[in-house]
């Protein structure tokens, strides 16, 4: 017994208990069973497409290219010179050739939008200029009238003063 009365000591191993008894857990049953989708289904297998797309192979080749970059696959509205014109090209061609493409068109639109941007700032600065000329104007204005007062002489409403906006 003088074995269990004592404390451990550093590195020794403490011997654990014969017995573990743990609290009985009850069952309460939930009033109804939560799903996180009330219509869960299998799932299904991959749709396949008819034509394979092209991919890169783990050597760097492109395969499958003639097939996805054919006239008859882009389903292009291509005239008969046209598609052989198409044909002619390599398969790595016709792709370079369709990111240029895609890579102009973005261009073109980021373009688009600067120039329309730029347009509405033209814009805005002559408004302000305008508005600013008409203020300097009325300021003009007022100065005079107060260093030359006069009986008959009214102040220029601010009412009445029409501004343009062009």
């Amino acid at each position: 017994m003088e074995e269990f009365d004592r404390e451990p000591c550093f590195g020794e191993a403490q011997a654990a208990p014969a017995l573990i008894c743990l609290a009985p857990i009850s069952h309460i049953p939930l009033p109804s069973v939560r799903r996180l989708s009330s219509s869960f289904t299998q799932p299904s297998r991959p749709v396949s497409s008819a034509r394979k797309p092209a991919w890169m192979s783990l050597q760097g080749r492109l395969v499958n290219a003639e097939e996805a970059s054919s006239v008859v696959t882009i389903k292009g509205n291509l005239s008969r010179e046209q598609a052989i014109a198409w044909e002619l090209f390599s398969p790595i061609q016709r792709f370079l050739i369709v990111a240029v493409i895609g890579v102009a068109v973005g261009e073109s639109k980021k373009n688009r939008q600067i120039w329309h941007l730029k347009k509405s700032v033209e814009l805005r600065d002559q408004v302000l200029t305008t508005m600013q000329q008409k203020l300097d104007n009325l300021c003009k204005q007022l100065t005079n009238i107060k260093d030359h007062p006069s009986a008959g002489t009214k102040m220029p409403s601010t009412n009445n003063v029409e501004l343009s906006i062009a």
